[in-house]
């Protein structure tokens, strides 16, 4: 079990991604493309990329592939992770008010456009809209939970859950208050690995390539 600080090739080849809330697979293409393909590629490969709903859906469909994966989230998809071979959160959710999340959401679609990679835009609402749809208990109800999940303590205090590695990266300018350094040193203290990037909690989304370059750096350090 590893409780050190994590390296490049230590990562598992195989791996799956969880997205945040709303979040559809097209939109984390590039982001799975950098991690693979990219300048910075650090994976193998990244075989599938699910819905935060769709686990939460069905979690044990998951189960197997998850505990012989690396598994990469971002925002709430941690969420729907209870346990994998090796887990990577970006932009991991904390307990959090709701009107401090309906705030960040706000502030998030309006500075999307502005803080993307060339070639990357905001999703149109529509695609967002239908995919709270078709599971909008399951969506409903992550809102709900988020005021009381912290990715800190599910990944400090479940290490047997992930016996290959915890990593924890997360943004110094979160717009959702999400990045916190009682957590963060909570998660260290726990040998989790913890870096903290510039920007925003969505940058995952909007800047693969700088995200990808970032990780790459913590790991080979």
């Amino acid at each position: 079990m590893h409780t050190e600080a994590m390296r490049a090739e230590q990562l598992l080849p195989n791996a799956v991604m969880v997205l945040g809330w709303g979040e559809t697979p097209d939109l984390a293409e590039p982001l799975a493309y950098e991690f693979t393909k990219g300048e910075h590629a650090i994976i193998d490969d990244i075989s599938d990329i699910f819905t935060v709903a769709d686990v939460m859906a069905d979690p044990e469909s998951y189960r197997r592939l998850f505990n012989e994966s690396l598994v990469i989230t971002h925002s709430a998809g941690i969420m729907a992770v209870e346990s994998a071979a090796q887990i990577m959160t970006l932009s991991g959710v904390e307990p959090t008010r709701l009107p401090r999340v309906a705030q960040g959401a706000l502030m998030s679609g309006f500075i999307f456009n502005q803080h993307s990679e060339p070639g990357i835009s905001k999703p149109p609402f529509i695609s967002i809209a239908k995919e709270i749809a078709r599971h909008p208990y399951i969506n409903a109800k992550i809102i709900h939970d988020i005021g009381g999940f912290s990715t800190a303590k599910h990944l400090s205090l479940s290490a047997d859950r992930f016996p290959e590695g915890r990593m924890m990266f997360t943004y110094a300018g979160d717009e959702y208050g999400f990045t916190r350094m009682d957590t963060m040193l909570f998660a260290l203290a726990h040998g989790v690995h913890v870096d903290v990037f510039g920007v925003l909690h969505n940058t995952p989304i909007h800047r693969p390539s700088k995200v990808t370059r970032e990780i790459n750096g913590s790991l080979n350090r």
